[in-house]
Protein backbone atom coordinates (compact mmCIF):
# COMPACT_ATOMS: atom_id res chain seq x y z
CA UNK A 1 0.00 0.00 0.00
CA UNK A 2 1.40 3.38 -0.94
CA UNK A 3 0.45 6.79 0.33
CA UNK A 4 1.94 8.78 -2.54
CA UNK A 5 1.30 12.49 -2.52
CA UNK A 6 2.64 15.84 -3.59
CA UNK A 7 2.69 19.11 -1.70
CA UNK A 8 -0.68 19.96 -3.28
CA UNK A 9 -2.64 16.92 -2.13
CA UNK A 10 -3.78 15.38 1.13
CA UNK A 11 -2.69 11.90 2.20
CA UNK A 12 -5.33 9.20 2.59
CA UNK A 13 -4.28 7.03 5.53
CA UNK A 14 -7.74 5.54 6.08
CA UNK A 15 -6.61 1.98 5.30
CA UNK A 16 -3.22 1.99 7.06
CA UNK A 17 -3.22 -1.21 9.16
CA UNK A 18 -0.90 -0.35 12.07
CA UNK A 19 1.03 2.19 14.10
CA UNK A 20 4.19 0.91 15.80
CA UNK A 21 4.77 2.53 19.19
CA UNK A 22 6.88 0.26 21.44
CA UNK A 23 9.25 1.87 23.93
CA UNK A 24 10.81 5.11 22.69
CA UNK A 25 9.02 4.64 19.35
CA UNK A 26 5.92 6.23 20.86
CA UNK A 27 4.04 8.74 18.70
CA UNK A 28 2.58 10.58 21.69
CA UNK A 29 2.54 10.45 25.46
CA UNK A 30 4.69 8.25 27.65
CA UNK A 31 7.05 5.54 26.45
CA UNK A 32 5.23 2.62 24.86
CA UNK A 33 1.80 2.28 23.29
CA UNK A 34 -1.11 3.98 25.00
CA UNK A 35 -4.19 6.16 24.49
CA UNK A 36 -2.05 9.03 23.15
CA UNK A 37 -0.67 6.80 20.38
CA UNK A 38 -4.14 5.55 19.49
CA UNK A 39 -5.33 9.17 19.33
CA UNK A 40 -2.49 10.03 16.92
CA UNK A 41 -3.43 7.01 14.78
CA UNK A 42 -7.04 8.27 14.67
CA UNK A 43 -5.90 11.73 13.58
CA UNK A 44 -3.86 10.16 10.80
CA UNK A 45 -6.53 7.69 9.67
CA UNK A 46 -9.37 10.21 9.66
CA UNK A 47 -7.51 13.37 8.68
CA UNK A 48 -9.26 15.10 11.60
CA UNK A 49 -6.94 16.89 14.06
CA UNK A 50 -9.63 16.58 16.76
CA UNK A 51 -10.10 12.81 16.38
CA UNK A 52 -9.72 10.60 19.46
CA UNK A 53 -9.61 6.83 19.82
CA UNK A 54 -12.68 5.43 21.55
CA UNK A 55 -11.50 1.81 21.25
CA UNK A 56 -8.25 0.12 20.22
CA UNK A 57 -6.27 -3.06 20.72
CA UNK A 58 -2.53 -3.49 21.03
CA UNK A 59 -0.91 -6.39 19.25
CA UNK A 60 2.23 -7.68 17.63
CA UNK A 61 3.39 -5.85 14.51
CA UNK A 62 2.06 -7.09 11.20
CA UNK A 63 4.15 -8.05 8.20
CA UNK A 64 2.61 -5.11 6.37
CA UNK A 65 3.21 -1.42 5.94
CA UNK A 66 2.04 1.32 8.24
CA UNK A 67 3.35 3.93 10.60
CA UNK A 68 6.75 2.71 11.87
CA UNK A 69 8.88 3.82 14.80
CA UNK A 70 8.64 7.62 14.90
CA UNK A 71 11.94 8.01 16.78
CA UNK A 72 14.55 8.50 14.07
CA UNK A 73 17.20 7.91 16.76
CA UNK A 74 16.14 4.25 16.92
CA UNK A 75 17.97 2.38 14.15
CA UNK A 76 15.60 0.46 11.87
CA UNK A 77 16.95 -1.56 8.98
CA UNK A 78 15.45 -3.55 6.13
CA UNK A 79 17.62 -4.87 3.30
CA UNK A 80 20.52 -2.74 4.51
CA UNK A 81 18.73 0.61 4.71
CA UNK A 82 16.22 2.53 6.81
CA UNK A 83 12.79 1.83 5.23
CA UNK A 84 11.02 4.77 6.86
CA UNK A 85 9.78 7.53 4.57
CA UNK A 86 9.69 10.95 6.19
CA UNK A 87 6.44 12.78 5.51
CA UNK A 88 7.39 15.73 7.69
CA UNK A 89 4.99 17.30 10.19
CA UNK A 90 1.33 17.01 9.16
CA UNK A 91 -0.34 20.03 10.80
CA UNK A 92 -3.60 19.50 8.86
CA UNK A 93 -3.86 16.17 10.72
CA UNK A 94 -2.86 17.69 14.07
CA UNK A 95 0.58 16.03 13.91
CA UNK A 96 3.35 18.47 14.82
CA UNK A 97 6.24 15.99 14.93
CA UNK A 98 7.72 14.38 11.82
CA UNK A 99 5.52 11.55 10.62
CA UNK A 100 7.01 8.47 9.00
CA UNK A 101 5.48 5.80 6.77
CA UNK A 102 6.87 2.39 5.85
CA UNK A 103 5.60 0.55 2.77
CA UNK A 104 6.01 -3.05 4.06
CA UNK A 105 7.53 -5.48 6.57
CA UNK A 106 7.24 -3.61 9.86
CA UNK A 107 7.37 -6.95 11.72
CA UNK A 108 10.64 -7.91 10.01
CA UNK A 109 12.32 -4.53 10.45
CA UNK A 110 11.05 -3.70 13.96
CA UNK A 111 10.43 -6.95 15.82
CA UNK A 112 8.31 -6.25 18.86
CA UNK A 113 5.97 -8.06 21.19
CA UNK A 114 2.23 -8.54 21.65
CA UNK A 115 1.73 -4.93 22.78
CA UNK A 116 4.04 -2.97 20.48
CA UNK A 117 1.51 -1.87 17.86
CA UNK A 118 -1.91 -0.20 17.68
CA UNK A 119 -3.88 -2.39 15.27
CA UNK A 120 -5.95 -0.54 12.70
CA UNK A 121 -8.46 -3.39 12.47
CA UNK A 122 -9.70 -2.61 16.00
CA UNK A 123 -9.31 1.17 16.00
CA UNK A 124 -12.51 3.16 16.53
CA UNK A 125 -12.34 6.92 16.26
CA UNK A 126 -14.57 9.84 17.17
CA UNK A 127 -15.72 12.18 15.75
Amino acid sequence: MGVGCTEDCIYDFSQVPQLYCAGTCTWGGASGCDQADADVFCKLRTGDPAAKATAFTLGAPLEAGGFPCSNIGVPIELDGKDPRISLGPLPDFGITKTAYYQVAKIKTSHGGNASSTVLGSTLKCSP
